[in-house]
């Protein structure tokens, strides 16, 4: 079998697509798989070296590529999924013993990789396609008062999704596999999809040798990824005022890999200039570096929209479980059930505004000695449970049990 995984967004260290090729394509070599990496034509050189990866695809699955006010989405998914569709079509010869790999599927790759494995192949002939849905749904699921599933659909993606799978060809069903490295995504898109969705292990494992934070008297306190409104960053500078008036021994570390909310990044580098208690770091970091912060930090703070992050997974929180490092997390959401999943090392967030979370953050240095314990556990429970490897061979199973069927 050879290998090819793909990742159209893969440009640089900014967000969770570095992190996945890493892991898995490593995983995949190290088990004797022939293995490519397509990467986006626009991979940065550095990124491109370490991942082995090529600059391949021509265009990113998020391009808006008109300007119509009523059907923009519409046709930039049909433009994008062309265009992706002819970057696959140049994958060079492949069987079906092979496989097709695709992280963090959206609505334009999802339709490119159908409509060209179904033109391209016979249904005997066709390469294994695997698409690992872990972005944001924009769908919260909902139970009404009977206690039947609603769906609240955020966006155009749900039915762009919906779209793509009703364009699978029946005769083509054993050549897709549609699996989820969280558990409530692998639910919720099971809905979006109409179609079973398998939930592998997560591949996030450890970046930095975890211990024991138990016995600490002055803690940092981290703000860490591609910073945006969803995330909630607007308010944080207001987070920091209360918290840092009330506790002499905090320092906070705010690292943004993204380059949008100038006005409040303007804010808070005006708070750092006039506290040394506030560090800013503001670019993506590569794995040794990223490991450092990680390791520097002794809670992490995700507090996010609820309405985007009700059933989407963090790899903020992820993190913070793999790493042993005690969390405060939006409640309500999937951030908390997998904290709860692990022992909760954390502390949920009731209401989203900054008397809360910054008093959510006090409640976790109140209570730190045994949220550091709770977390030590919860780690060493990651590790057991979780990992490259694991994803690896669920997904391979599931591959070699489609075929036998």
């Amino acid at each position: 079998m050879r290998v090819v995984y793909c990742d159209a967004n893969l440009t640089s260290y900014t967000g969770h697509f570095a992190t996945q090729c890493r892991a898995l394509s490593a995983e995949f070599r190290a088990l004797g798989f022939e293995t490519t990496v397509l990467a986006n034509r626009r991979i940065e050189e550095a990124v491109a070296d370490e991942l082995k990866a090529v600059g391949f695809f021509s265009e990113s699955p998020y391009e808006k590529t008109s300007d119509d006010p009523l059907c923009w989405w519409l046709k930039s998914f049909f433009d994008v999924s062309r265009i992706l569709a002819a970057d696959f079509d140049k994958a060079g010869q492949l069987t079906s013993e092979d496989l097709v790999y695709y992280d963090t599927a959206t609505p334009a790759p999802v339709m490119a990789l159908i409509e060209w494995a179904q033109k391209k192949f016979s249904p005997e002939s066709c390469p294994n396609i695997a698409m690992n849905f872990i972005e944001h749904s924009d769908v919260v699921a909902k139970k009404s008062a009977s206690g039947q599933l609603e769906l609240d659909v955020q966006s155009y993606n749900p039915f762009l999704y919906r779209y793509a799978s009703l364009a699978v060809d029946p005769r083509y069903e054993h050549c897709f596999h549609w699996v989820s490295t969280d558990v409530s995504l692998a639910e919720i898109y099971s809905h979006v999809l109409n179609r079973p969705v398998t939930c592998l292990p997560t591949p996030y494992v450890a970046a930095t040798s975890p211990r024991s934070r138990a016995g600490a008297r002055e803690w940092t306190v981290g703000f860490l990824g591609a910073q945006r409104p969803s995330k909630n960053f607007h308010l944080v500078p207001d987070v920091l005022e209360r918290l840092l008036s009330r506790r002499a021994d905090v320092r906070i570390v705010i690292q943004n890999s993204w380059s949008a909310m100038e006005e409040v990044a303007v804010r808070v580098r005006g708070q750092a200039a006039a506290d040394p208690r506030i560090e800013l770091i503001g670019e993506a970091l590569d794995e040794p570096a990223w490991a450092q912060l990680l390791d520097r930090c002794d809670l992490l703070v995700a507090a996010y929209d609820r309405g985007k992050y009700g059933n989407a997974p963090s790899g903020i929180v992820f993190e913070g479980l793999a790493n042993g490092i005690p969390l405060v997390v939006t409640g309500g959401t999937a951030f908390e059930r997998s904290a709860r999943e692990y022992g909760f090392p954390a502390v949920a967030i009731g209401e989203l505004e900054p008397a809360s979370i910054a008093g959510a953050i006090e409640a976790a240095l109140s209570d730190y000695e045994e949220l550091a314990r709770r977390a030590q556990a919860a780690s060493g429970l990651w590790g057991a449970r979780n990992g490259p490897l694991r994803t690896v061979q669920a997904l391979l199973e599931k591959v070699r049990q489609a075929r036998a069927n």
